[in-house]
């Protein structure tokens, strides 16, 4: 019996420690790629709420019938389409329970902002102490939170 592992198994083993140590380091670089695509998204996602959010306050801030609103108008939805592929993207890699949490702050970020007299041509300028940017803000900062939740280390 000896003989059989000293001349059988004893030879083959480096070259399986070999190949078990290059599958480990390969599998670890894999993981390590896809969590640096998945962040890239989730600060791409920062960044656009970001933008989202100057935005929005520059918009309310403006009479519903000006020119310029208007432009920020088109640029808010357009800013909310890409957001939704990105938390798209974001969401397909993550659990469930994140995924749902991820999707309400979404969606209650986006109605703080589109809801109510986004598009409404009567609309007045809002002063800044209106609760509206209070709102907004909290919704921010909540999708804000969850995306840095979200971070792949």
């Amino acid at each position: 019996m000896n003989s059989v592992v000293k001349d059988l198994i004893l030879p083959f083993l480096p070259s399986a420690l070999t190949i078990i140590g290059w599958w480990i380091v390969a599998s670890r670089d894999i993981n390590s790629k896809k969590n640096a695509i998945h962040n890239k998204r989730v600060e791409a996602a920062s960044k656009l709420i970001d933008e989202i959010l100057l935005d929005a306050k520059k918009f309310y801030s403006l009479s519903g019938s000006d020119v310029e609103a208007k432009g920020i108008s088109s640029l808010i939805k357009s800013d909310f389409r890409k957001l939704s592929s990105i938390v798209k993207l974001i969401s397909n890699e993550i659990g469930e329970v994140e995924k749902i949490s991820l999707a309400t702050t979404f969606i209650e970020y986006k109605k703080s902002i589109t809801g109510g007299e986004f598009e409404t041509v009567s609309r007045i300028p809002i002063s800044s102490t209106n609760q509206l940017y209070f709102d907004i803000d909290a919704a921010y900062n909540d999708l804000y939170i969850e995306l840095e939740k979200n971070y792949l280390i």
